[in-house]
């Protein structure tokens, strides 16, 4: 009787029965271990998980183009951000370091392409642009690419040959393209 004082009336049943096949809650103790992830003493343990993939966000601390062709913590330019979440796997995130607030970052090596499902987020259309340099068109969306440009200004794109008309000057969208509060 002292045992069913501490425990719970189920429980003490539980350890009335002799052996643990005659037991009739054997199969609840075998739920509830199950549903707990207790093993059978009642310590936890772990359990495997499916895959996951995490968000990379890439932070833009450089208006220089094209830099040194690595994103790293010491300088990462918008395409070399650009160029590494095109090589990551999943969707990934480009944001822009306060020091770059109200600058304009001028391409010089050509359009941006966006291959992989990527966001970029600025601090609002009038605080960040980004130019072709009217030299050539600023982004290029591509048919496998899934874009969101957010708070921006795309200014000075020009399409092949300089012509403004030709496959567009700003963006060029061959995939998906989501564009908000931004200026072209």
């Amino acid at each position: 009787m002292k045992l069913a004082r501490k425990f719970p009336r189920w429980l003490s049943r539980l350890f009335s029965f002799g052996k643990l096949a005659d037991n009739p809650f054997h199969s609840k103790l075998t739920a509830l271990v199950a549903d707990r992830r207790v093993d059978r003493s009642g310590k936890p343990f772990l359990e495997r998980l499916e895959d996951r993939t995490l968000l990379a966000l890439f932070m833009v601390n450089s208006i220089a183009d094209p830099g040194d062709g690595v994103c790293d913590g010491t300088e990462c330019t918008l395409r070399e951000a650009i160029t590494a979440a095109n090589l990551a796997v999943g969707a990934d995130d480009v944001s822009f370091d306060g020091g770059i607030y109200g600058q304009t970052i001028a391409l010089t090596s050509g359009e941006l392409v966006i291959s992989s499902e990527l966001r970029i987020f600025g601090f609002g259309s009038d605080y960040l642009t980004i130019s072709g340099n009217n030299a050539s068109r600023v982004f290029r969306i591509s048919n496998t690419g899934i874009a969101t440009l957010s708070a921006l200004t795309i200014t000075g794109g020009v399409g092949p040959g300089g012509d403004v008309l030709d496959g567009g000057g700003g963006i060029r969208n061959q995939g998906t393209l989501n564009i908000h509060q931004s200026v072209i």
